[in-house]
């Protein structure tokens, strides 16, 4: 049995759901495209924008609530 078959016969024995994560995590993501505010947001971040916070994961929630 080559190793295509082999390959095949382990994709046959996946779930609908497996067969997606196997998809995305192989073939690339193809989904949503990012929305404007999102883009903008990257593009920041691209260009040496953005805030860097070195606190807790408490600690940003925190001030994250105050904003």
């Amino acid at each position: 049995m080559s190793t295509r078959e082999r390959a095949l016969c382990i994709l046959d024995g996946l779930t609908d759901e497996q067969i997606e994560a196997f998809v995305t995590l192989f073939g690339g993501y193809k989904g949503e495209e990012p929305n404007e505010k999102t883009r903008a947001a990257i593009e920041e971040i691209e260009n040496g924008g953005g805030t860097l916070f070195t606190g807790s994961t408490d600690d940003l929630f925190k001030s994250l609530a105050e904003d």
